[in-house]
């Protein structure tokens, strides 16, 4: 029991690290170590009452367990994660600010901003998150020329070229699952039946570093059905509520980001 719980106790920080601190997570930590200390709770041959070793494990962890509910669940050296994407919509012309905190907000923040009830406003994302209207960034989205339209069989094939924004983190393309038969970026053929699943049954393609001379796009389509598309710049527009971010709450993966989005027929 002792090598068993050697090997895996260690394993449980990143664990949740890297799914964050909710109860199911850490039941199931708690389960998983169980198992490996078992073979200590056993009872031999005549015992009818656990043994006092088995029962001192129990009090440690019933001590564990109360010393870790009353712990602060992040400080200046384990700060939860916090990202803030402001959105731009061009065809509506509105803006929000969105709050990604996958364990919840600071207080900090929560108390700063008016945050409205959470809600699915990004284009690649189902999550519910905070939000708030905003100005418009300013910045610029991507553009989707068309150079040729064919026919190929059964679907209508389109050549077009995609082209960011100067800067560009990435460019994502949110497509419409049911209407895209085949796809070719760069001239890489991609599967749509593979690719990153995004809200509303739609698939995501995304480019990191679009080049500026833009980029040859190649789709067999079904059906004509809008494209969402989205240029992610790094960081915020002046006078965002990043300000009002504790220093136990840090940016994680791609960081805070200004998000443009357009709607386009290919």
């Amino acid at each position: 029991a002792a090598l068993a719980c050697a090997v895996w106790a260690p394993l449980a920080p990143s664990l949740v690290e890297a799914l964050g601190l909710s109860g199911a997570i850490v039941g199931a930590i708690v389960g998983w170590l169980a198992t490996a200390l078992a073979p200590a709770c056993a009872e031999g041959p005549g015992d009818k009452d656990m043994s006092r070793a088995t029962w001192l494990l129990l009090l440690a962890g019933l001590v564990g367990a109360g010393l870790a509910a009353a712990a602060p669940r992040t400080d200046v050296d384990h700060p939860a994660k916090l990202n803030l994407i402001h959105l731009t919509d061009l065809d509506l012309g509105a803006a929000y600010y969105a709050a990604d905190a996958p364990a919840g907000l600071a207080p900090e923040v929560a108390e700063a901003v008016p945050w409205d009830t959470p809600r699915p406003i990004l284009p690649w994302s189902a999550r519910p998150l905070p939000i708030v209207r905003a100005e418009p960034s300013g910045r610029d989205g991507l553009t989707l020329t068309r150079d040729a339209v064919e026919p190929a069989g059964a679907v209508t094939r389109v050549h077009a070229t995609l082209r960011a924004p100067a800067g560009a983190l990435a460019a994502l393309l949110v497509l419409p699952g049911d209407a895209v038969a085949a796809i070719s970026v760069g001239g890489r053929p991609l599967d749509p039946a593979t690719l990153r699943p995004g809200p509303s049954d739609t698939r995501i393609v995304t480019v990191f570093s679009p080049p500026a001379e833009g980029l040859p796009l190649t789709v067999d389509l079904r059906k004509p059905t809008p494209w969402q598309l989205v240029a992610l710049h790094p960081g915020l527009p002046a006078g965002s509520p990043a300000s009002a971010r504790p220093d136990t709450a840090v940016p994680y993966q791609n960081g805070d980001l200004t998000a443009v989005v357009r709607a386009v027929q290919p």
